[in-house]
């Protein structure tokens, strides 16, 4: 059996909530667990965000400013959320590799912030599964 342990928003900073957190599993699923959330992560982001250098943590996926932009306009169809979601954290990724400033959207960080929320839960689904 393998153990996942993990806390996040301890600081009282930029999460609005503190969260601690203990997964077990056994070897054999493993993989699983890793294909699963991959997958979320591809069906919430349209890339893998370790390609475009964003770390999956949750301090960084679930700041105050997630939740207040996710907020700014009506939910998003999945699709045009994964969408934009993809074309902001690739522009940002080319942004940052040639020393350009990124060109962002107001849809486009709101689909993100949408897009993190529902990433995560989609994660406590599959670890609960």
């Amino acid at each position: 059996m393998l153990y996942f342990i993990d806390e996040s928003g301890h600081d009282h900073r930029e999460s609005p909530y503190e969260v601690l957190a203990a997964v077990a599993i056994r070897e054999r699923d493993l993989w699983n667990l890793i294909q699963a959330v991959r997958a979320a992560e591809l069906e919430h982001f349209g890339v893998r965000l370790a390609e475009v250098g964003i770390e999956l943590k949750g301090l960084k996926l679930l700041k105050r400013k997630t939740f207040r932009l996710a907020g700014e306009g009506e939910p998003f169809d999945p699709e045009e959320r994964r969408n934009l979601s993809r074309e902001l954290v690739l522009e940002g990724f080319d942004a940052e590799k040639t020393g350009r400033q990124a060109k962002v959207t107001s849809r486009g960080l709101i689909a993100y912030g949408q897009a993190k929320i529902a990433f995560v839960e989609a994660v406590f689904r599959i670890m609960a599964r």
